[in-house]
Order: C-alpha cells, then sequence, then structure tokens
C-alpha cells in the first residue's frame, strides 16, 4: 500500500509542472508559427505583384520592339535596293537603335544559289547578330540546323512574326528575337531582281530587358531565373527546361530565405519564372527577433515548472516524514500482537518456566499436549504436575538456573499419566535488561512424526513401484547439469551401466542427436521445459528416440540445485510419425499429381481441402473456397436439362454411404464454362465409423463423353457417305417389325450397284468412294422425309419405306433405279454409266423375322443381277427360283457354323504315275463338311455357296493349316510323300496375305516345301492372272510346285499357258471320261498331252474311271491318272495304311 501511494504521489507532483511546461511551449509554439504563417502570406502576395507586373512590363516592351519592326519594315519598303549603307540609312531614318540602345537589327534574304540549295544572305547593324548559312553547325541559337531551317521555311509560309530565343555564349543569358518575313520582289545584294523571301530580325539582349524591369517590382525586388518549359537541354544524364535568363546573385551560394515558382504565358510560349528571395540585413534581425522570442518563451516555461516542481517536492517530503513515524508506531504494535498470535497458534507446545521451575506461562498447544488448562499449569513445577519424571527434575532445575540451551528426546506424561515422545528443547529466556529470568521449552510431539516417518516409507515405496512399473525413466541433475540419479533403464534398450552416465549432460550422452542449443538455452534459463526430443546411441548400432520433460530444482534459498524430469523412450513413436508423414506426403503429392479433382469437407458439408486439378476445375483459388459449402463451389448440373443437381456431400453424409454419378453431370465453372465429370462421393470415417467429413472425386470426362458421342455415331454411321451403317439399319428394321400387328405394310428394298468394280478397277479406290457418296446423295434425294437410306457394305445399300404399300414401293424404286441409270460420273475426263439391282420385298409386322426378310431381299437383288442388271426384282414367297436361292444362302450359315466349330473332314485321292516309277505317293487333298447330324456332305453341296459368299478364302486356309498339321503329327507313319496337291480357289489367289500364312504354317510344322504343290483352276488364274503369276513365283522361289487344274475347260487357256510358271498340267476331266468313244475327245487330250510336253510339263488326266481310259492315257503319253478307276476319295486317316 505504502509503495502505491508512493507512486501516486509521484505522479500526481510530476503532473502540475508538467502542465505548466506544455502549456508555456504550445503559447510560445503557436505564436512562432503564425509569425511564420504571416511571412509565407506576404512571400505569397509579393510573388503574385510580381508575376504581375514582370509580365505586364515584358508585354509593353515587347510591344514596343514590335512597333520598331513595323516602321523598320515600312521604311525599307520604300528602299529600291537594299544593300550594307541602304539598311543604315534606314535605321539612321527611323533613329531606332540610338532611341532604344541595346537593341540589335538585322535584314535576311532567302534566294537560290548554284546547286539547288538556299542560303541566307544577311545585312545587318554593327555588332548585329550574324546569320550564317542555315546548312552549317553551331549556330547561336538553341536549334538544330535542320530544326532551325524547317523554323525558318515555317515563318517563310506563315508570314507573321515570330519569337526566336538565342542564349548567349556559355553565360546561360538568352536574346529574344523577334523575326517577321514576307514575300516582295526587292533587289538584293549580289542577286537578281526576283521575288524572294525577306527576313527582318530585331534581336534584344534579355537581361538587358529585365533589368530595366526590375525598378519596376519595388523593393523586395528577388533574384529571377526563367527557364522555357518548351525548349529541353542535357545536364549530364538528366534533361532540364532550357535556361533562358538567371540572376547574378544566383551564381553564388547565399542565403536563400524563400522561393517561388510559377508558370506565364509570354508570347504563346510557357515559361517557368523562380523567384528566389535572398536574406538581408532587416531580415536577419527580424529572425534574430523570432528566434529570442521563442527562446525566452521555452526559458519561462521551464523556470516556471522547476519552481512549481521545487515546491511540491518540498511538501511531498514533508508528508512523507508524518506518515513513516506513524508507519513505526504501527510496525512496533503490530509486531508485538504478531508475537503473542505466533505464540498462541505454533503448532509446538510451549512453557516459559522461572528460575525456580515454576510455569510461568503456556500455549494452546501445550494445554493440548499435556491435558491440563492455562489455570492447572501456571504457578505449578513439573514435577508437581507429574509432567518430568522424578529423577530428572534436579539435572532440569540445575539447568535452568545456569541459562543454558539443549534439545534431546525424552518422555513427558499427560494429565491421565501416558507417556508422550518428544523431542525437548531448551532456551534461556532473558528479561529487559538482559539478566537470566527463566527458561522457555519447547516440546515436539513425536508421535505424529513417527506416523510421518511410516506414511514416508509408504510413499517412498510406492513411488519406487511407479517409476519401476512406467513406461517413463526418472532422472536429476546437479548444479553444473550433470546426470547423478538416473533410473536403470534411462538408456532403453541398452546395457550401459548407469554409472556410466553418472556425469554427463543430456548433450554428452553417446551418439546425441537433437537440438542441443535449444536444450542448452532452456537449462540454463532455470526454465522448465516439455517434449524435448533427442536419439541416442544403443546397443547393435539401434538408435533410441527420448522425449524429455523437466522442471528446475531450487533449494530452500531459493539458489537453483538441479533439473528433476522424465525421459520417455518414444522409438517406436518416432517411426509410427515417420510413417505417417512419408504416407501423408506420399497421399499429398498423390492428390497434387492426379488429373481427378478431389475436395473434402467436415462434417457439415465446408469445404477443409481441394487440390490443384480441384481449382482448375472449379475456377476458384484455395483462400476463396475454404469454408464455403461444397454447393455453394461444387455447381453440379444435369447435361440435359441443366438442372442443378443434388449436393452428393450432403447426400452422403446424410446416407452415411459411397455413391457415384448417373453417368450424365456436368461442372459449372466459376467464369461460366462446363466441364462433363464423374463424380464419386464418400463419407470420411473414424475408427470408430463416425463420420469426420466427406471427399468428393470429379474425373473430367468431357473429351471422354465427346468421343463416346462420336464412336456412337460412327457406330450407327457409315463414315464414306454419312447414312446410316447395317446396324442402325437392321436397329429401324427390327422396329417397324415389333410394331401393333394392325399396323401399314412396310417395304425393304435391297440396292447393288452394278459395274461398280469397273469404276475401281479403272480410277482407283477414291474415285470409287466419290462415286458412292454421290449415288447416297442421289438416293436420299428420291426418298421421303420418314425412309431410312443405309449404306450396308461395298456398293449395297438398303432402304425402309415405312408404311409403304407394294405398288406405291415398286415406283418408288423403278424411280430410283431410273435416276442411277440416267447418272454419269465423270472422272479424269471419263464418263462411266452405273446400273442399280433391286431387290424388293413387302412386309407387316409378324409376317417375317428379321433375318428372313434380309434374305428375301438380298435374294430378290441377287436375282435381279442374274436376270440381266439394273432392275427390280419383287420378292414373292412361292417364287421357286427364290427359293432356290434361299437355300443356298442358308449354307452361308452352316459353312460359318462348320468352320467356327472345325466340322470339316480331311480326304484324299491318289494321283498314279502311268509311265515311270515314284519312291512316295502322289495325292490331291479334298474336303468334306460334317453336317449338324454327323452326316457327310460332298463339296458340290457347299463348295458353291461358299465361292458366292466369298468364304472359299477360309476354307483353304483350314485345309492347309490341318493338312500340314497331319503331315507333322504322323510324319513317322506316313509313307514317303512324292508331291501332296492342295486346290487354291480364286478367292484365295486375290488374297495378298495368303502367300505369308503359307510360309508360317511350313516353318511351324517343318514341311518340306517341295513335297507341297499347290493346284489352281484355269479360270481363276485367268480370272486373277497378275496376281497368280506373283504368288506362283513367290511360292516356288520358296520350293513349292504348281498343278493348272481344269486344263482345257475355257479355249483361251492355250494363250494364257505359257505365261503361268507351273509344273503339272491337269487335263480336264470333261475330255478325258468319254475319249474312249469320242474321238474328239481323245484329239483334244493328246492335243493338250503334246503341249504340256512341249512346255516341259508333266500331264496329269482327271476322271480315269477304268482300266480302258487309263491304257488309252498310257498310248498317249499321259504321265499319271487320277480318278475312281485309280482310287476313289478316302479319309486322310487311311494313308497311314499305305
Amino acid at each position: 500500500m505504502g509503495k502505491s501511494t508512493a507512486n501516486h504521489e509521484s505522479t500526481g507532483h510530476l503532473f502540475g509542472p508538467a502542465s505548466i511546461l506544455a502549456a508555456g511551449l504550445v503559447i510560445t509554439a503557436a505564436l512562432w508559427y503564425g509569425q511564420e504563417i504571416a511571412r509565407e502570406q506576404e512571400y505569397a502576395a509579393l510573388t503574385r505583384h510580381l508575376g504581375e507586373t514582370l509580365q505586364r512590363q515584358l508585354q509593353e516592351q515587347i510591344a514596343d520592339y514590335t512597333e520598331s519592326l513595323r516602321q523598320l519594315d515600312f521604311q525599307l519598303g520604300n528602299e529600291p535596293r537594299l544593300d550594307q549603307a541602304g539598311f543604315a540609312h534606314a535605321l539612321d531614318q527611323l533613329n531606332l537603335l540610338r532611341r532604344r540602345t541595346g537593341r540589335q537589327l538585322a535584314y535576311a534574304g532567302l534566294s537560290g544559289v548554284a546547286g539547288g540549295e538556299s542560303r541566307w544572305q544577311t545585312t545587318r547593324s554593327p555588332g548585329a547578330l550574324q546569320l550564317q548559312y542555315l546548312a552549317e553547325k553551331n549556330l547561336p541559337l538553341p536549334y538544330s540546323p535542320t530544326e532551325l531551317q524547317r523554323q525558318m521555311e515555317s515563318l517563310q509560309s506563315q508570314r507573321r512574326q515570330y519569337l526566336l530565343l538565342a542564349p548567349a555564349a556559355g553565360s546561360g543569358q538568352v536574346r529574344l528575337h523577334f523575326a517577321k518575313t514576307y514575300t516582295r520582289r526587292r533587289q538584293l545584294q549580289q542577286a537578281d531582281d526576283e521575288p524572294a523571301s525577306c527576313m527582318l530580325l530585331l534581336s534584344i539582349p534579355l537581361p538587358l530587358l529585365v533589368e530595366r524591369i526590375q525598378p519596376h517590382l519595388g523593393d523586395w525586388t528577388p533574384a529571377l531565373r526563367i527557364s522555357d518549359l518548351g525548349l529541353q537541354q542535357a545536364q549530364g544524364a538528366v534533361v532540364r527546361p532550357q535556361l533562358l535568363y538567371r540572376s547574378a546573385e544566383l551564381q553564388g551560394s547565399g542565403q536563400r530565405i524563400a522561393e517561388r515558382s510559377e508558370i506565364a504565358e509570354v508570347l504563346g510560349r510557357r515559361w517557368q519564372i523562380e523567384y528566389h528571395y535572398l536574406g538581408t540585413p532587416g531580415w536577419d534581425r527580424q529572425r534574430q527577433q523570432q528566434n529570442m522570442l521563442l527562446l525566452a518563451g521555452c526559458g519561462a516555461s521551464f523556470a516556471s515548472a522547476f519552481g512549481a516542481y521545487s515546491l511540491i517536492r518540498q511538501r511531498q517530503r514533508y508528508r512523507r516524514h508524518l506518515a513513516q513515524q506513524r508507519e513505526d508506531l504501527h510496525r512496533q504494535a503490530q509486531a508485538n500482537n504478531n508475537w503473542r498470535q505466533q505464540v498462541e497458534d505454533v503448532d509446538e507446545a510451549l512453557l516459559t518456566l522461572d528460575l525456580n521451575g515454576v510455569v510461568s506461562g503456556c500455549n494452546p498447544a501445550a494445554q493440548r499436549l499435556l491435558g491440563f488448562t492455562r489455570d492447572e499449569l501456571l504457578g505449578q513445577t513439573l514435577h508437581q504436575l507429574s509432567i518430568c519424571p522424578s529423577d530428572e527434575y534436579p539435572a532440569s532445575l540445575a539447568r535452568i538456573q545456569r541459562g543454558l540451551a539443549g534439545s534431546s528426546e525424552t518422555q513427558v506424561r499427560d494429565r491421565d499419566g501416558r507417556a508422550i515422545p518428544v523431542r525437548l528443547r531448551t532456551f534461556p529466556q532473558l528479561a529487559a535488561d538482559g539478566r537470566l529470568c527463566g527458561e522457555i521449552q519447547e516440546l515436539t510431539d513425536l508421535r505424529a512424526l513417527a506416523d510421518a516417518g511410516r506414511q514416508l516409507h509408504e510413499s517412498r515405496q510406492q513411488l519406487l513401484d511407479f517409476m519401476l512399473l512406467s513406461p517413463d525413466n526418472y532422472w536429476e541433475t546437479d548444479v553444473e547439469l550433470r546426470l547423478r540419479n538416473t533410473s536403470a533403464s534411462i538408456v532403453p534398450g541398452s546395457v550401459l551401466d548407469v554409472r556410466l552416465l553418472a556425469g554427463l549432460r543430456h548433450w554428452e550422452l553417446p551418439g546425441f542427436q537433437g537440438d542441443a542449443a535449444q536444450l542448452q538455452q532452456e537449462m540454463a534459463a532455470h526454465r522448465p521445459f516439455d517434449g524435448l526430443r533427442y536419439s541416442i546411441d544403443a546397443d547393435a548400432g539401434q538408435r533410441r528416440w527420448l522425449e524429455i520433460s523437466a522442471k528446475p530444482i531450487f533449494n530452500a534459498q531459493g539458489r537453483f540445485s538441479g533439473y528433476r524430469g522424465i525421459a520417455r523412450d518414444i522409438t517406436q513413436l518416432v517411426r509410427i510419425e515417420t510413417a505417417i508423414r512419408t504416407e501423408k506426403e506420399r497421399a499429398q503429392i498423390t492428390l497434387e499429381s492426379i488429373g481427378d479433382a478431389v475436395v473434402t469437407t467436415d462434417t457439415e458439408g465446408r469445404i477443409s481441402y481441394l487440390n490443384p486439378a480441384a481449382l482448375r476445375f472449379t475456377g476458384w483459388s484455395q483462400q476463396e473456397a475454404l469454408g464455403k459449402p461444397a454447393s455453394f463451389v461444387l455447381k453440379l448440373i444435369d447435361d440435359h436439362t441443366h438442372e442443378t443437381q443434388p449436393d452428393p456431400i450432403q447426400q452422403v453424409l446424410r446416407e452415411r454411404r459411397s455413391i457415384c454419378s448417373n453417368g450424365s453431370t456436368s461442372l459449372l465453372r466459376l467464369d461460366g464454362q462446363e466441364f462433363a465429370v464423374e463424380q464419386t462421393a464418400a463419407p470420411i470415417c473414424d475408427s470408430h465409423g463416425v463420420p469426420q467429413g466427406a471427399v468428393l472425386v470429379l474425373r473430367d470426362v468431357t473429351q471422354s463423353r465427346k468421343l463416346a458421342a462420336q464412336l456412337s455415331y460412327q457406330a450407327r454411321h457409315d463414315e464414306l457417305t454419312g447414312l446410316p451403317n447395317r446396324r442402325a439399319f437392321e436397329q429401324h428394321l427390327q422396329q417397324l417389325l415389333q410394331t401393333p400387328l394392325n399396323a401399314a405394310e412396310h417395304t425393304l428394298l435391297f440396292l447393288d450397284l452394278d459395274q461398280f468394280k469397273i469404276v475401281n478397277d479403272t480410277c482407283g479406290h477414291v474415285a470409287g468412294d466419290q462415286l458412292l457418296k454421290q449415288i447416297a446423295v442421289l438416293i436420299r434425294q428420291q426418298l421421303r422425309s420418314n425412309d431410312i437410306c443405309a449404306r450396308l457394305g461395298g456398293d449395297e445399300f438398303g432402304v425402309l419405306l415405312d408404311s409403304c404399300p407394294q405398288d406405291v414401293a415398286v415406283r418408288i424404286a423403278d424411280k430410283l433405279r431410273t435416276t442411277v441409270s440416267d447418272f454419269r460420273f465423270a472422272w479424269e475426263n471419263k464418263l462411266f454409266h452405273v446400273g442399280l439391282s433391286i431387290g424388293l420385298v413387302s412386309f407387316s409386322p409378324g409376317g417375317f423375322d428379321q433375318i428372313a426378310l434380309l434374305s428375301a431381299a438380298d435374294t430378290a437383288c441377287y436375282m435381279a443381277k442374274e436376270k440381266g442388271r439394273n432392275r427390280v426384282q419383287v420378292h414373292h414367297r412361292d417364287d421357286v427360283e427364290v427359293a432356290f436361292r434361299q437355300g443356298e444362302m442358308q449354307w452361308l450359315a452352316r459353312i460359318n457354323a462348320a468352320l467356327s466349330e472345325n466340322r470339316f473332314q480331311l480326304y484324299f485321292q491318289l494321283i498314279a504315275p502311268n509311265l515311270h516309277e515314284e519312291h512316295g505317293i502322289h495325292f490331291e487333298v479334298l474336303v468334306r463338311m460334317v453336317g449338324e447330324d454327323g452326316a457327310l456332305i460332298p463339296p458340290g453341296a457347299f463348295i458353291p455357296a461358299a465361292e458366292r459368299y466369298n468364304l472359299m478364302g477360309a476354307i483353304d486356309r483350314w485345309i492347309i493349316g490341318h493338312t500340314f498339321e497331319f503331315i507333322d503329327q504322323f510324319r513317322h507313319e506316313l509313307p514317303p510323300i512324292e508331291a501332296c496337291g492342295l486346290n487354291l480357289s480364286g478367292a484365295s489367289m486375290a488374297d495378298t496375305d495368303l502367300q505369308q500364312f503359307i510360309q508360317q504354317q511350313l516353318e511351324q510344322y517343318r514341311i518340306p516345301p517341295e513335297k507341297i504343290c499347290f493346284e489352281i483352276t484355269e479360270t481363276a488364274a485367268i480370272a486373277n492372272l497378275a496376281q497368280a503369276m506373283q504368288m506362283i513365283r513367290e511360292l516356288k522361289q520358296m520350293g513349292c510346285k504348281f498343278a493348272l487344274d481344269d486344263f482345257g475347260s475355257g479355249m483361251s487357256s492355250f494363250g494364257y499357258l505359257k505365261h503361268l510358271p507351273v509344273d503339272y498340267l491337269k487335263i480336264d476331266g470333261s475330255f478325258v471320261k468319254n475319249m474312249t468313244s469320242d474321238p474328239i475327245d481323245a484329239a483334244m487330250v493328246a492335243a493338250i498331252n503334246n503341249i504340256g510336253h512341249v512346255m516341259g510339263l508333266r500331264t496329269i488326266a482327271e476322271f480315269v474311271e477304268n482300266d480302258a481310259i487309263r491304257d488309252a492315257l498310257c498310248a498317249l503319253g499321259v504321265d499319271y491318272s487320277q480318278g475312281y478307276g485309280i482310287g476313289k476319295p478316302l479319309p486322310a486317316a487311311a494313308l497311314l495304311e499305305f
């Protein structure tokens, strides 16, 4: 309280002087500042007056100079010839130079000279400015020669007066040049009498003009500095306005008490006029007076404040003295009361005895210990009260009388006679004059101390148990921070003797790694700390991580005596934290790197994180989006309706399950751009399954959806013509077939172009594609709006006429045929005519299925082609011819099924030599198809359909592959093979990949190529002559042989035979089977045999059914025979029996 009062008083006695000082300083500053403001206002008014006076005087002087020019111009106009003398005469007549000193006049004329250049010829007054040729440099004007010439020519054309500025050399001063130009016919010096441009130039030094004006500016005339803002000059690296005039006072370093600047308009030019007010004796006296006033005010303020402070301090000292006296008296009284109260309140029993051992005083604790009241104790000896044993009383009385102090443990008895163990401490009692007057005894009850000792022992044992069972380790340090008391496991996982650690500081432990500086700083400051980590070396090269916490220890005197703390082994925790941190960083990097947008929210659906992809998707920044509802940032809309979709985050949080998008969702970006997205949302739960938030993943599927739409379109449309393709056509057809049974009749048209192959073969596929596109346009133009036209493949088109009876459909079909027939296709100066074969089938729902309907239309179209092409064939159910074609088409499905189910079987037929012996068997491989019921189907039943529907190539490959596989499988069981004949169809001859397939099969099954003989028919070879020759050459280079089958069936055979490099010539069986009865057939066989031998070919006769035919063939010299007379076709397994 005293300290608070003192502070309050100190603050109070400073407040008054400080207020007086502040008030004085404020008044002084206000007076000084008022004088400064008045001075500034005086300078401002003076500057305005000077500026107005200077501009007015300049205008008057310039008007006078202009009048001089006008008079001179008039005088020169009366001069017939102008030269130096004439110009001087004009000046004398006007008396201009004598009346107005300081001016200079000059006259210049511009005339043509040699070389086409113009030059100025001048006539001037004595001392006037010399105008030189414009092409020269260093002109006494502030313009480059080119700029000066441009301005002079401008003066010439404008015919007006003009003001030029010319700086005086090296002085920064300028001359004012008033020029007036005009054109007159005048005789110039050294020039003919011709019109010339003339200029009068009046030059006045600007310093002279300013000096004449200055007397009109008053007593406070400042130093002037005038610059032209329209002109610039370089001063080092700085570009400044052109200096026109500078007073001489500004050349030195005199004191400038004020500066003002203003912009003036003079003769149409912007001048900057600077006024510099220089110090004067009067101004110095005034400034000294102002400073003296300031100093006097400050001094008076400080003196007043100091006087007030001294008075207040004296008063405060007197008051403190009185207060100190009162406080001493109060303290003495309080001390007496405190002593009495302490004696009464002390826990130890106190007795005061006189020199005779009589009790003279006691405290309540003594009454409670002994069981007596105060009155019972006072006036009695301890012996009388049976408190002290009788044998100890004399020694006690002697000690009291001698004034000895002592301490011992003894026993006393209470009122009931019970012995009480106590610690007795005695002190001599002295009177105020120092005389011994008795003894003070202090009795401490040891019963409570014994209980406390037992409790302390139990507590210590509990503490030791806790320390042994606790995962934390105890440690202490001395005042120098060295370890002294540590748990046995202070270095977990190590067998280091704890005694070896004594004397080490934490940062001196083996292999210490951690923030030693922070640990040293905390311990040096004697501050408690918590959770500091470091690692040390343990056994087997392992490192252990410790986390220590500690508080400083202070003794009873408050001095620092060390640290006491715990150390916890957190090695496993650090490993877990490292793994979690690594996993978190990996997850963070993954989220930062993936292209999908990832958004996480809290349990209220407010955004807590967006990865970079999400920021790009939404257009928001991380700072703007955090804390906002997900529905506010993520605008999810329906692709088709553009309506806002429900917030998936809220749905996940509400239903507590994962959800996925419906595939038609778009994200509306902040800038309005839309992204097609796939969304997946899931709740984020803790280990107990309680939701902690949600995560939403958005994948940009804009391109994939566009691609899907494009693929969907391409899947349903023909790429070349843009028409629907077969798939879309069949879907439309299926829809018509599924309409109600009472619906109208519909018609299907199957269109096939005639002579299309000619265009392809003649002009190439590019021309063919162009023809197909034009035909598609023609067909589409002839149909109704609800009709469907599609390209089914190649040169085939399909048309669906919705709700169209047969008679109308026939007219439409015929119109289509006529339109295409009348069309002429032009390509590279060639014209082509194509036709259109159309198969027409009318149907109603329930009358056909889709496959049967398409088959009927295809059959009708094929019949139209067979009947001469370019016609319409209407399908009728009872048509026999149609039934045959449909039966043939059924073979298509059966053949495909047999190929996929491997239901073909190899057969062979021997070829026997007629005139020589061979070392192996020679045979031709044949094929049979196994029906669905297991019955064998001869080739004549399915081969025509296979040829028509382009399946022969697949059958040929099946035969080649299985034949080679059979030979390889039974390589050791088969007899030696001389030649194995394999038939190749016309489709295989056109297959450019067949040669590679054959080579692959030969290599795979290790078949010697020279054992293989490929048989090609005469018609197939002629139809694909170029390709056949190429294939024969390539396979023969591998070692294979070739036979020309059915030779003689076409009369063009002899012409082509010489171009085909075959090895065998097989004579067509139609000549062989009747050669014994038909001499013409015998002659044909003989002719073919002779031609083959002439070409070096071996001949084989087919259809040899008996010995007579074979004998005839031997007589003709035919090399081989084949037929039923030699051997019927047998399964391939029969070869194993040879």
